[in-house]
């Protein structure tokens, strides 16, 4: 009632006030003897009780008992409280909820399926935490696993599996399924729970789950999601969202689209809102105050004003905004600002750091090196050499038709390597030789297929320092990158090859706005700049302390008698 008549307490987004107007609307409408509606206020209840005795497994809220809020008590309760009067069944049969980051979605599809394994009162249960692959599964199923763990009541009647959780009081089971596993037919779920429901490229899972549930007189089918990309609107996620949306904005009209069975709670800002609006944000975090703290979502904010990257990711994750898929990273102006040409004998002598990207062994490899500045000189500058097989020349000339490949050989930015594959002998060769000409102190590589290399190389003498390519390796590097070259201090001399990679080169980021460079979003190799910011990694890494303690292999006894 409060959402609906405007109370400034419960501020919420169009589609949400629209949720609470249809809750309201069938409640009048289930009054009329013919409709096949009716509302169970206790059976909502006694869900909401369940929900409330499980206990936390994270954080500062480890061990304590589940405290709903009135959204979240509002979303479970019209799940599990609206019945046929037909039947006495459950009412809904799919939820499609969305809402940003951090607002409890994992927690509560792991109640979800607590409930549905224990105390849904069917036989033979099958619960299934569904995912694009198994491990991303497994981290609603363990969610679920740590809150058995937490509850003497659940330990006594759920067993603990590493495949799956087990009740032998009804036969049931809950366990992660994911579309890369062996199989996902034959299925007969009772409840199906999927998390982030926008990571799934294809509908198979969406489908199988949605299929096999005929043999069950009230399954649930959930799906939890934060928003998508914009341009992938042929999505399974999107597909959902848009007949949501008709379902919200059309119950209460005539000819309008009326599903009995489909519940959807979508909290988002409203067109108009501007999203630096820290008074819109609750729209989309219906938690802030409890689990979403406005300080994070303002230090967020701030950083996403500064840095243009990490607009799309705060706007997606933290408001819930459906954004562009191309995440691209870098502006081609501020990229073209750093390039003024330098004379690289300046550089002779100079300490620097490597990097080498080799991500295909018939395709283009890259080495860069990069020198820290000096006291004269606050700029960083860049070199980077590429290399190509020469029979795979003309190849690329065809499949990459205006790529001036052979250009870039005359201006000394592309190396072609005898023969079809890459000639990691060579690129050892012309490591060592400019190793002649420049201090280099380390070299960062990524062990997909450069291990080899870079054995060879430490037994050169070089120190070598491995970079496994993932956001907790390269966010750093990234990020001091991208401050360089926003702050004028990356002089990379107008190198035609990493101005190739930098019009192509987006990003993928975690929740918590870290970013690295993606070679699968990336509609272009980016192999120049995959090697410069593991030189770069290796340049800003804090120097390893030496243990006074430990010498030749021997630990020394320090302790005192």
């Amino acid at each position: 009632m409060a959402v609906v008549a405007g109370h400034p307490d419960y501020i919420t987004g169009k589609l949400v006030r629209r949720a609470c107007e249809r809750h309201l609307f069938d409640l009048e409408r289930s009054k009329d003897p013919v409709e096949d509606i009716w509302f169970d206020p206790a059976e909502a209840d006694r869900v909401i009780r369940f929900f409330e005795n499980l206990k936390q497994s994270k954080g500062r809220w480890r061990g304590k008992r589940l405290k709903l809020m009135a959204w979240q008590k509002f979303v479970i309760g019209c799940m599990f409280g609206w019945k046929r009067k037909s039947t006495g069944f459950r009412r809904f049969r799919t939820l499609y909820e969305e809402v940003a980051r951090k607002n409890g979605k994992t927690t509560k599809l792991a109640g979800f399926g607590l409930y549905g394994l224990v105390g849904d009162r069917e036989g033979g249960p099958e619960i299934y935490a569904a995912a694009t692959k198994r491990d991303q599964a497994r981290i609603l199923f363990t969610e679920a696993t740590r809150m058995v763990r937490q509850s003497g009541p659940l330990k006594r009647r759920i067993k603990i599996g590493q495949k799956a959780l087990s009740c032998s009081l009804n036969d049931g089971t809950m366990v992660p399924l994911g579309a890369d596993g062996d199989t996902i037919d034959g299925l007969n779920p009772s409840m199906s729970l999927i998390d982030e429901l926008h990571a799934h490229k294809k509908r198979e899972i969406w489908d199988v789950l949605d299929t096999a549930t005929d043999a069950r007189d009230q399954p649930i089918q959930a799906a939890i999601t934060t928003a998508g990309f914009s341009s992938t609107t042929a999505s399974v996620c999107w597909e959902q969202r848009a007949y949501s949306v008709q379902v919200l904005d059309g119950f209460d009209t005539k000819g309008g689209h009326r599903d009995d069975s489909w519940f959807a709670y979508i909290a988002a800002l409203d067109d108009g809102d501007d999203w630096r609006d820290e008074n819109v944000w609750i729209k989309a975090n219906p938690s802030l105050g409890q689990t979403v703290t406005l300080d994070g979502l303002r230090r967020q904010c701030a950083q996403a004003e500064a840095v243009p990257s990490k607009q799309n990711v705060f706007k997606r994750l933290r408001l819930n905004m459906w954004t562009e898929q191309a995440e691209l990273w870098l502006d081609l102006e501020v990229w073209r600002r750093n390039g003024a040409p330098f004379d690289r004998a300046m550089l002779d002598g100079r300490l620097c750091y490597g990097g080498i990207d080799i991500a295909s062994k018939r395709d283009l490899a890259s080495y860069s090196l990069i020198f820290p500045p000096i006291e004269e000189d606050p700029r960083w500058y860049l070199l980077n050499w590429s290399f190509l097989p020469s029979d795979q020349i003309a190849h690329r000339e065809q499949k990459d038709d205006g790529i001036p490949f052979r250009e870039w050989e005359e201006q000394g930015y592309l190396i072609l390597t005898d023969g079809s594959r890459i000639d990691q002998d060579y690129i050892r060769k012309h490591i060592n030789d400019s190793a002649d000409r420049f201090e280099i102190q380390e070299i960062g590589f990524d062990p997909w297929n450069a291990t080899h290399l870079a054995t060879c190389l430490a037994k050169d003498g070089f120190e070598m320092r491995e970079m496994r390519q993932g956001i907790q390796t390269f966010a750093e590097p990234s990020k001091e990158f991208e401050a360089l070259l926003y702050a004028g201090r990356l002089a990379h001399g107008g190198n035609e090859i990493l101005e190739w990679n930098a019009k192509h080169i987006a990003i993928k980021h975690d929740e918590n706005l870290n970013i690295m460079p993606s070679r699968k979003r990336s509609s272009e190799k980016i192999d120049a700049l995959m090697a410069s910011i593991m030189a770069l990694g290796c340049g800003i890494a804090p120097e390893e302390e030496e243990d006074e303690y430990h010498s030749d292999g021997f630990v020394v006894d320090v302790s005192t008698k």
